[in-house]
């Protein structure tokens, strides 16, 4: 530092920017770029060459400082790039619970009016497919007892309840409304 350093510059030197995220990091970077470039032209108003060439390394060095800041910053390209495969993948997701609907083709449609318990709330559900074996089911999970009830899932990301075993005649009944039917 140069003895005709201001105060503002002098307690820039002592921030940390170890714990800024990089596009501060890159905004305080800047703005100590533009407190040394002030000096130096200050400098070269006084006429004093030794200063000027001190102000004119630090205003080299934090340019510098600058570009590494900036390519520390994740690139848009990467970041859009793993949005766009998380979505493939939730693309992926859905086609194959579409296909688990293929295995109730073999089911009877009941008409009932239980409640179905929802991650926010109950709902009243109208009607649920019945079916006798629950081995017809390829993926749905079974939760343990819950007041009795044992309530279906997804076995691949566990949403439900898609449905429920009736405890008295032990038929697993699946809503319709919880699962997105594929047409033919």
């Amino acid at each position: 530092m140069s003895s005709g350093s201001t105060p503002a510059l002098s307690a820039f030197s002592a921030v940390s920017t170890a714990n800024l995220q990089p596009e501060a990091v890159c905004l305080a970077k800047l703005d100590k770029i533009y407190l040394d470039l002030l000096h130096a032209t200050t400098s070269v108003e006084k006429g004093n060459s030794a200063e000027v060439n001190a102000n004119l390394r630090q205003l080299e060095a934090g340019i510098e400082h600058l570009r590494e800041a900036v390519n520390a910053i994740a690139y848009v390209d990467t970041n859009q790039q793993k949005q766009i495969n998380k979505i493939k993948s939730l693309y992926k997701q859905i086609k194959q619970k579409d296909e688990l609907i293929e295995s109730f083709k073999q089911s009877d449609f009941v008409q009932s009016g239980n409640s179905l318990h929802s991650a926010r709330y109950e709902e009243s559900v109208s009607g649920f497919w019945s079916i006798v074996d629950m081995y017809t089911f390829e993926n749905v999970g079974f939760t343990h007892a819950v007041d009795g009830i044992k309530y279906l899932t997804c076995a691949d990301c566990e949403f439900g309840p898609i449905g429920y075993v009736d405890s008295s005649t032990k038929l697993c009944l699946l809503a319709p409304v919880r699962l997105k039917v594929k047409e033919e």
